[in-house]
């Protein structure tokens, strides 16, 4: 399976735009939606007036928080960079060996 910047050949054909000046920041327009001129016309006009939010690989923010929260993409602003608040972060991949390793249950 060929790979470039999180694109597979099965997810052709597809319409992407990066901001590597920005962390690259990535913008997709919707599956399904068929490429043409006119709907990537669209794309780009709404990228331009920041009416698109970037795209993040994300779990969705769980409906109910603990005491310990659960961060993901869609709330990692909301949370960790809100100024107002003392966060303290563990990243964590259970699929990983080292996360594994040195993990310390909650």
């Amino acid at each position: 399976m060929t790979e470039f910047l999180g694109i597979t050949e099965e997810m052709l054909p597809c319409i992407r735009i990066l901001e590597p000046a920005n962390e690259y920041k990535k913008y997709k327009m919707d599956d399904g939606i068929e490429i043409t001129a006119a709907t990537i016309s669209t794309f780009y006009n709404r990228y331009r007036r920041r009416k698109i939010k970037a795209y993040l690989k994300s779990e969705p923010v769980p409906e109910e928080q603990e005491a310990v929260y659960k961060i993901v993409g869609d709330n990692f602003n909301d949370i960790v960079l809100d100024k107002s608040k003392d966060v303290l972060i563990k990243f964590y991949a259970p699929w990983c060996g080292h996360c594994k390793a040195v993990h310390i249950s909650t």
